[in-house]
């Protein structure tokens, strides 16, 4: 498999704005534990530098941004999310090894 190269640079001025990556307030989770509600900011993102170090894992052989354990802990918490959405239902999931 080829190798896309990017004429520009993969993050434009306009996408390096102080608040870039920043999720609105609107947006942020809530977390319900029983009758408690507490909302929760996200996390500034920053792909840029996750694409660049995914780049030098695949390139390189570098260690990846993100260890597969880890990927499929936020897949597993993205599907229990989506199901209980669809349900109604409180999913629970399993503990951390």
């Amino acid at each position: 498999m080829g190798l896309i190269r990017r004429k520009t640079p993969c993050a434009p001025a306009q996408f390096r704005a102080a608040d870039w990556g920043a999720e609105l307030a609107a947006n942020f989770g809530v977390l319900h534990q029983g009758e408690a509600r507490r909302v929760i900011a996200s996390e500034r993102g920053d792909y840029p530098a996750l694409y660049a170090a995914l780049a030098r894992a695949i390139q390189a052989g570098a260690a990846p941004p993100v260890a597969a354990a880890e990927a499929i802990a936020a897949l597993e918490i993205l599907e229990a999310a989506a199901q209980s959405a669809h349900t109604g239902a409180t999913i629970r999931l399993r503990a951390a090894e």
